[in-house]
């Protein structure tokens, strides 16, 4: 949680000095409901997330908020491939 706390405020000032008006916000629970429930209440007009691009048994066992969030979110997505270590 705390990877999180520090990680989170970091890459909305870094997207911020860029121009993107980004917010902020580390949330708790079951990362879908606590996504869908932001958009809702705070009237988010775009989600952009990370994916792993995980397919087969790895993503059955693992699940996928990205697909799970895309099936149910009221507003458009942006996604992107995250960057695995050594592309960093």
């Amino acid at each position: 949680m705390q990877e999180a706390e520090d990680y989170v405020p970091d890459l909305a000032r870094r997207l911020q000095e860029e121009g993107v008006l980004a917010e902020a916000k580390v949330r708790y629970g079951d990362p879908v409901e606590e996504i869908l429930d932001h958009v809702t209440w705070d009237h988010i007009d775009l989600i952009a997330m990370a994916t792993h691009g995980r397919t087969g048994l790895t993503r059955v066992v693992l699940g996928s908020v990205v697909e799970h969030v895309l099936r149910r979110t009221p507003v458009p997505m942006l996604l992107v491939r995250a960057e695995s270590p050594e592309e960093v």
